[in-house]
């Protein structure tokens, strides 16, 4: 129930880019936004914290549903749709689970990983269709996906592999293909960014008081660009149409990771039957699609 350090990064970060911007920060959380989603004191102590920041400056919340404890998801939590997006525009049945919106120059799908997986076929492409279709009709140069676990764990448990690579193998080539620049994600407790050996770019912060270890053996470890263990972060994301830079500080302000990411580019394409032609001229994020 002690949100003081996770407040005390946000307002670093909410200080840092109102200096930089004349529109309000998106602040994109991970999920385990309490440690156990059933008690009411704990998300009555996040949403006051939540408060508190609004008083002082304007933001836009936005978090997939997170895993701990076995009751609602956060989207049926009283008080949470009250300060998170939540379009409801997604599939239907999960409309507030998977969801999407645009951003500046940036498109967000926010998805419940916890329903991703390639072991029921049915629903994987139910919901691949869903995503398939949201991201073929983005017209904007940068694509993020938001989901709580990992695409690309790093070997902290044997569930936490596995989930990954249910979802790497029904999910990723999906999202790639269609025009996703980066994952971002929580849910191991640590800071992370992936390595050369990844498909998409995945970042996975933590900026709560659980954090975890990097005290132990993990191949997937390994091939991490950067796996930092022991401290809550925040990453700073500055968004061009083609590229993304970030900058990952730790709760003294001190700057533990950087990176820059060049923007995939997509080719103009003749896509006059196109309702949207107008509006994007032609220059569509997405070049695989027909049409």
């Amino acid at each position: 129930q002690d949100y003081s350090g996770w407040e005390k990064l946000l307002r670093f970060s909410l200080g840092k880019t109102a200096d930089n911007s004349d529109n309000p920060a998106l602040v994109i959380l991970g999920g385990d936004l309490v440690n156990r989603r059933g008690r009411e004191r704990e998300w009555n102590a996040f949403f006051e914290a939540c408060d508190r920041l609004r008083e002082e400056f304007e933001f836009t919340l936005v978090s997939p549903t997170g895993v701990h404890g076995t009751q609602k998801p956060y989207y049926e939590v009283p008080g949470f749709v009250d300060r998170f997006i939540l379009p409801g525009n997604g599939p239907s049945g999960y409309e507030d689970g998977f969801f999407s919106f645009d951003y500046g120059c940036a498109h967000f799908v926010v998805l419940d990983s916890g329903q991703m997986n390639d072991t029921e076929k049915d629903k994987s492409k139910f919901l691949g269709n869903w995503i398939r279709d949201d991201l073929a009709a983005n017209r904007q140069p940068v694509a993020f996906a938001v989901m709580h676990h990992p695409m690309y764990s790093v070997g902290f448990s044997q569930d936490n592999d596995l989930h990954a690579g249910e979802m790497r193998d029904g999910f990723q080539n999906l999202l790639y293909r269609y025009g996703i620049d980066m994952i971002l994600c929580g849910h191991e407790h640590l800071y992370s960014r992936t390595g050369e050996d990844a498909l998409i770019t995945q970042i996975m912060g933590v900026s709560g008081g659980k954090q975890f270890d990097t005290d132990f053996e993990s191949k997937n470890k390994e091939n991490m660009a950067v796996c930092i263990g022991n401290v809550a972060v925040t990453t700073l994301f500055t968004v061009h149409e083609d590229k993304i830079k970030g900058e990952t500080f730790d709760l003294d302000g001190n700057m533990i990771d950087s990176f820059d990411q060049t923007v995939r580019k997509a080719e103009p394409k003749n896509c006059a039957n196109c309702p949207k032609f107008p509006q994007c001229g032609g220059k569509r994020r997405h070049t695989e699609i027909e049409g």
